[in-house]
């Protein structure tokens, strides 16, 4: 399992947003119990991370060496910092959402020590800000940058901003004419 969530973050990495969430889709253990037949072929429990799913007959499809808790870790840290894009650096929290583009946008809720961060991201489409797609951040409405310092109490509530990753940044060039 290690392998198969090192390669979807590979994928992040090289901003092909669109095949780590298909790789993502792939290995979610959710999606083993979709249904009662998925239930039968899946054979362990559908609520832990398997380290193996069989490709080969007979068990094509059957969940293998379950409660390893290294590739449970490993998908979480996927799926919150690689994708999601919230990771925690001793007191500095980063943003870096890499959402599928059907995706409108998220809500998230973290709490960090004494401080809850309210964090809504919001995909936004190529000319809808106005902004051809620019990346912003708002911390209680003030403009911040995509790494948040901690703030010593109570809440906060944080916006971001971000360009839809199935879309270019900038305007497409125009041929002089």
């Amino acid at each position: 399992m290690l392998g198969q969530v090192l390669s979807v973050s590979v994928r992040r990495g090289t901003g092909d947003s669109r095949r780590a969430w298909e790789l993502t889709t792939l290995i979610n253990l959710a999606n083993h119990a979709k249904s009662k037949d998925a239930i039968v072929t899946y054979k362990v429990e559908p609520y832990v991370m398997a380290a193996d799913v069989y490709a080969v007959a007979p068990h094509t499809g059957r969940g293998g060496w379950t409660w390893y808790t290294g590739s449970a870790g490993w998908m979480y840290r996927l799926v919150v910092e690689s994708l999601l894009g919230l990771r925690l650096e001793v007191d500095r929290l980063h943003l870096a959402p890499c959402l599928p583009d059907r995706w409108e946008g998220l809500k998230i809720h973290y709490r960090f020590r004494e401080t809850v961060y309210h964090i809504a991201v919001v995909q936004v489409r190529f000319g809808e800000d106005g902004k051809g797609g620019v990346t912003s951040v708002t911390v209680d409405g003030f403009l911040a940058g995509s790494t948040l310092w901690w703030i010593a109490a109570g809440e906060c509530i944080v916006r971001l901003r971000t360009p839809d990753s199935s879309l270019p940044s900038s305007p497409p060039e125009t041929a002089p004419s």
